[in-house]
């Protein structure tokens, strides 16, 4: 998703899984569509988990 992609191309300071699932979230909304909560946004070592969701910073995972 574009969202996504914008905002991870930024890496700013602070940005984490969850402000990046939010603003997916709410890209969906606008076009009528739903995203799940555990919707994957996850790097480094969550990435490696299955099924792991991710959580806290993305910048710190360059």
């Amino acid at each position: 998703m574009a969202v996504a992609r914008d905002l991870l191309g930024e890496l700013r300071d602070g940005l984490t899984s969850e402000d990046v699932r939010r603003a997916m979230q709410a890209a969906c909304a606008e076009h009528g569509a739903e995203l799940p909560d555990d919707v994957i946004v996850s790097s480094g070592a969550q990435a490696a988990i299955g099924h792991e969701s991710g959580s806290g910073s993305r910048a710190a995972r360059r």
